[in-house]
């Protein structure tokens, strides 16, 4: 196997473990090809709770069968379909609707990567949560790979700050089994951010 392989497994651009890798590409890594993933300045490495994760460096990387073959995977792993488009997380929003928080932010500027695996509040950003929340966040964001869609989304404190707020204004609702019932389309949920 090449590592043009990997890498077009990887451009799925989700943060995979190397099993997952290993599972897509339909055989075991060999030691050369696992040093090439933990040392190619192409791949990102994210450890995140005792896993390690991958991702290509570059989100602009078209997406090849192999990785939306990955994809597939993903989005059929019985956990995965269990937890639905919303849930807690350590007492935040995760699952899709987490996630497109997270790109909201990117989206409106509020939020800018530092590097692959650090992002912060930019000054509208700090601005902005400060009028929406009252509250003065730290501006480096407290990252957490969601475990459905392997992107990141908001944790820590502005994370929970965030799913209180939008409680508050019923755009969604927490259940007791760590699921949350969207009252709102994925799209509508930062709508009113600024009132």
């Amino acid at each position: 196997m090449s590592t043009s392989q990997i890498i077009s497994v990887l451009s799925a651009n989700r943060f995979l473990t190397q099993n997952e890798i290993e599972r897509t590409l339909g055989c075991s890594l060999s030691k050369s090809e696992i040093a090439f993933l933990k040392a190619s300045p192409k791949i990102v490495l994210f450890n995140f709770y005792g896993r390690i994760y991958y991702k290509l460096n570059n989100d602009n990387t078209l997406t090849t069968e192999q990785g939306r073959q990955a994809i597939a995977k993903l989005s059929r792993r019985p956990q995965a379909i269990k937890l639905g488009e919303a849930r807690t997380c350590f007492h935040h929003l995760a699952g899709k609707a987490g996630v497109s928080i997270f790109e909201w932010f990117i989206q409106n500027k509020l939020m800018e990567q530092e590097s692959p695996i650090s992002y912060s509040l930019t000054q509208e950003g700090s601005n902005a949560i400060q009028q929406w929340l009252g509250y003065q966040s730290n501006p480096n964001i407290k990252l957490c790979l969601d475990f459905s869609e392997r992107k990141f989304h908001i944790g820590g404190v502005l994370g929970e700050k965030i799913l209180e707020k939008l409680i508050h204004e019923e755009k969604c609702q927490l259940t007791q089994d760590r699921q949350i019932i969207l009252k709102t389309d994925l799209n509508n949920l930062m709508k009113d951010f600024y009132k």
